[in-house]
């Protein structure tokens, strides 16, 4: 916390005194500032001094490593069933891996770590110690969707400068980037761009690369300002549309979880594109997708690997598709989608 005060049940802090109440002094690197040139020249400063001013714990001490992760497994004992390291990369990788070590709830966790190349500190430093944010993602695939052709897609997440797509954390946007924070710039995605937001979306659930992560956000005019004062809930109901803007619960985004989890450890088979902004594939026999980010209606016969019978399209409601010998025919709008999997199946009629 900044300056000081009081905190519940009576606790107080003191940021200039480094006083609180699981820690003191001692527990502290000596105060230093990081300066620009820091990240790609002083891999040390970045993990020893002050992000933003902010006291940094020294995390190499074994009594520091003890009371985070006693911290941690009360957290688990509250339900808590995973967690996400905020600027890992100012951590060393040593560090963390001791701390989780002495963690008994089995937690899964992942690791923010910025990495865009360049910098004295890489991503790949922390792959032993979990899976890691993969901030190039969300650049290039909005930079696909703004500015390329889809086709360019079809070989998406097999360049040397991601990391494994078994540990990569893969998003559109988070908290940070889409106030123009943190690595991608204008290329990142967000609610705001409506109906490319939510094909995005849906391409990253359809595709094999990564653990994704979907945003929930809500509405804001500037990039410090704080959440709504209407309750998300009321009556039972989600309060989404307006002050919460709630992307989870977009059906295009919703119900395309399903898709990747149906579809878990299928290989892309039958691409098609039309060499522009149409694109379609199956995952074996798991599932199937089309996006048509073109002003005209996209209108083909398919060849899928799918079993023959009737599908819903999970982006419509009430739509039914025939797969008939392996294929399909799709008149898909402008900028939309279709997408079917085996988990379902159209109520028999």
């Amino acid at each position: 916390a900044h300056g000081k005060g009081q905190g519940i049940a009576g606790s107080s802090y003191d940021n200039e005194a480094l006083n609180y109440p699981h820690y003191q002094r001692d527990d502290f690197h000596e105060p230093c500032g990081i300066e620009q040139s820091d990240y790609t020249q002083n891999a040390e400063s970045v993990r020893q001094c002050q992000l933003v001013g902010l006291p940094d714990l020294n995390t190499s001490d074994p009594t520091v490593q003890s009371r985070i992760a006693d911290y941690l497994d009360t957290l688990a004992a509250l339900g808590v069933g995973g967690i996400r390291i905020d600027a890992a990369k100012h951590m060393a990788p040593s560090d963390i891996a001791e701390i989780l070590a002495q963690v008994d709830a089995p937690l899964y966790a992942f690791q923010e770590v910025i990495d865009l190349g360049g910098e004295a500190i890489s991503a790949t430093e922390y792959q032993g110690t979990g899976d890691i944010t993969e901030f190039r993602y969300g650049a290039s695939l909005g930079d696909i969707f703004n500015n390329q052709a889809l086709a360019n897609l079809q070989q998406f997440g097999e360049s040397p400068a991601l990391l494994p797509s078994e540990q990569a954390v893969v998003f559109t946007d988070n908290h940070d980037n889409q106030r123009g924070h943190g690595a991608g710039g204008s290329n990142i995605l967000t609610h705001r761009d409506d109906v490319l937001y939510r094909l995005a979306n849906m391409f990253m659930l359809a595709w094999p690369y990564g653990y994704p992560k979907v945003m929930s956000s809500y509405a804001f005019s500037n990039s410090d300002q704080g959440p709504p004062q209407v309750a998300v809930y009321q009556q039972g109901e989600a309060q989404c549309g307006e002050a919460w803007v709630c992307e989870h619960r977009w059906p295009e985004i919703a119900n395309m979880v399903a898709f990747r989890q149906q579809a878990e450890g299928a290989e892309v088979t039958h691409w098609w594109d039309n060499g522009h902004h149409q694109i379609a594939f199956s995952r074996e026999a798991q599932g199937f997708i089309a996006i048509n980010r073109e002003q005209q209606a996209l209108t083909h016969t398919f060849q899928t690997d799918m079993a023959d019978g009737r599908y819903q399209n999970v982006t419509a409601e009430e739509q039914c598709i025939t797969v008939e010998n392996g294929q399909l025919t799709l008149n898909i709008p402008a900028m939309s989608a279709a997408a079917l999997h085996v988990g379902a199946p159209c109520p028999a009629s």
